[in-house]
């Protein structure tokens, strides 16, 4: 069956509260995927419609009171998507392949921008969102090898595989539906495995250097044009100058030359190193039986040497104003690049027939789990509303550490450092300090308030924002992460150490009072403390 949801769309909506930076960044990376936490990762909105605020016909009613230990809440949310019910050979692929390759190139990028930045503060603030962006990437591949490898997800993908394989055998209908089913897929996984570093490599490398990036675009584009005549040349860029002006602006990302050599160079290091089916020719052209380091290295120094394509202002103005301008710039970096073009092309096509030959095996392999089953098992995410319900609930990561379900500012106030991921502006901590704060904010027989709360829903990426409703609907926090390691719940869900993170209702409420004299938004939203 089906169940239709209506929505009203409400596109006015504007921005009302956010609580500094100090406060709802504490921690910054150092704190990401982890618990305990101290941070008010929150904003307030108000919609409009009309061009007067929103009335609803119902809304969340927020308890200021909060939860606590062992309580009921929900979530209701729209997480991105999960590959529970993906074969076992695609965990293999991600822990052997994807996962470690991707943290390791994410950790060298980092490095190579926080070495640049040194201790100049333009440049650190400069590079803060694309790090923390990279972070935040690498810190969640992390957790992911770490629970695959400390759980025995991939050993029982395999043992349900064989299991299913030998109820299949046992009657003549189910071999005829499905007795192809697993050796399609192990055929499938037979091509991918073999080259998937290769594969990795190439798809990074357009996201290594603006200066590959930019003379991989004119390579196509000449090769896009070259069987043109004048006139039919002249029509396709008038037609398409401002496509593809707006493509080069959106993917032509130039730090500086020192960056950009240093992310090109470690790449294309990476590439030497591939033999066998996984050798990509152009690379191996550059070095010509010489050692692979030393080649490479006095290959892009060259190239950098000469090359047009570092200007960025001048490219940007002139992609802006006359695509067909850039197909008059000839060097050798382009020449490099029109051939991993090519390279990359046969790639792509062949992984996007491995990955339309699985699309159409998947639905085979949930139909045969329901068969076997005889039950309705619970989809994967896949961007659409979920409600996910469980329990305030603290856990043991590891041997001997246990972790309670709350924080505190005390917490803040014992983290509190002069810089960093960890500093608070004396005009803040001191409110911190001296703030005598309402009483239902606090932890019960404490006089400590509430900061953050710890829970064993199944959420995962696309939840953050999610509101965490205990068993009355009454709004009592703001999902906002997962702990270190849940990053596996988009994997699998444990009770052992599935727990995502949000910001507990009454530090959102004290923030607002104390610390944002926002008492007029908290009369509007019905809060009186």
């Amino acid at each position: 069956y089906y169940t239709l949801f209506r929505y009203k769309v409400l596109d006015d909506v504007r921005l009302v509260f956010v609580p500094p930076s100090s406060v709802g960044k504490f921690g910054g990376e150092s704190d990401n995927w982890v618990w305990p936490r101290h941070n008010g990762d929150f904003s307030v909105v108000r919609a409009y419609e009309n061009g007067v605020p929103y009335t609803p016909a119902r809304h969340l009613k927020i308890n200021p009171a909060g939860t606590s230990e062992n309580d009921f809440i929900f979530v209701l949310g729209y997480p991105g998507k999960t590959f529970r019910h993906m074969p076992a050979e695609y965990f293999t692929y991600q822990y052997k392949y994807i996962l470690p390759f991707i943290s390791s190139w994410y950790d060298y990028k980092i490095s190579v921008l926080e070495q640049d930045a040194g201790d100049d503060v333009n440049k650190q603030l400069g590079y803060a969102g694309t790090i923390a962006s990279w972070s935040n990437v690498t810190k969640n591949y992390k957790g992911k090898i770490q629970g695959l490898t400390r759980t025995d997800i991939i050993e029982n993908k395999y043992k349900e595989q064989q299991m299913l394989q030998n109820w299949i055998e046992q009657d003549a209908d189910r071999t005829k539906r499905f007795g192809h089913l697993f050796r399609k897929i192990d055929s499938i996984y037979d091509l991918i495995l073999p080259k998937a570093d290769a594969n990795l490599m190439l798809g990074q490398l357009y996201n290594s250097s603006g200066v590959f990036w930019a003379a991989s675009f004119i390579a196509e584009l000449k090769n896009q044009t070259k069987d043109l005549k004048k006139k039919q040349k002249e029509k396709f860029f008038v037609e398409n100058q401002k496509r593809l002006a707006e493509q080069f602006k959106k993917g032509y990302s130039y730090y500086n030359e020192s960056v950009d050599k240093k992310l090109l160079e470690n790449m294309l290091q990476r590439m030497a190193s591939l033999s066998g089916v996984q050798n990509i020719a152009p690379v191996q052209d550059l070095i010509k039986e010489k050692d692979a380091k030393t080649a490479v290295h006095l290959w892009v120094e060259k190239n950098y040497k000469k090359t047009k394509l570092k200007n960025s202002a001048v490219l940007t103005k002139l992609a802006g104003t006359d695509i067909s301008e850039l197909l008059k710039i000839k060097e050798p970096m382009i020449d490099f690049a029109a051939k991993i073009n090519e390279v990359q092309k046969a790639y792509a096509v062949e992984s996007g027939n491995n990955n339309q030959t699985l699309s159409a095996l998947l639905p085979q392999l949930s139909d045969l789990k329901e068969a076997y089953y005889k039950s309705i098992f619970i989809p994967d995410a896949n961007a659409t509303l979920r409600f996910t319900y469980g329990y305030v609930k603290g856990y043991q990561p590891q041997d001997a550490v246990t972790h309670k379900p709350f924080t505190t500012i005390k917490g803040i106030l014992d983290k509190v450092e002069d810089k960093g991921d960890y500093y608070m502006p004396p005009s803040i901590l001191s409110r911190l300090v001296s703030v005598q704060a309402a009483d239902v904010l606090k932890l019960p027989n404490t006089n400590d308030v509430v900061v953050a709360m710890l829970y064993n829903l199944d959420t995962t990426g696309g939840n953050s924002g999610s509101p965490i409703l205990n068993a009355d609907g009454e709004l009592v926090g703001v999902n906002f992460d997962r702990a270190f390691t849940a990053t596996i719940n988009d994997f699998a869900w444990n009770e052992a150490y599935s727990r995502s993170i949000g910001v507990d209702i009454r530090y959102v409420l004290y923030v607002m009072k104390y610390l944002g004299h926002a008492d007029p938004l908290l009369d509007e939203m019905g809060v009186k403390l």
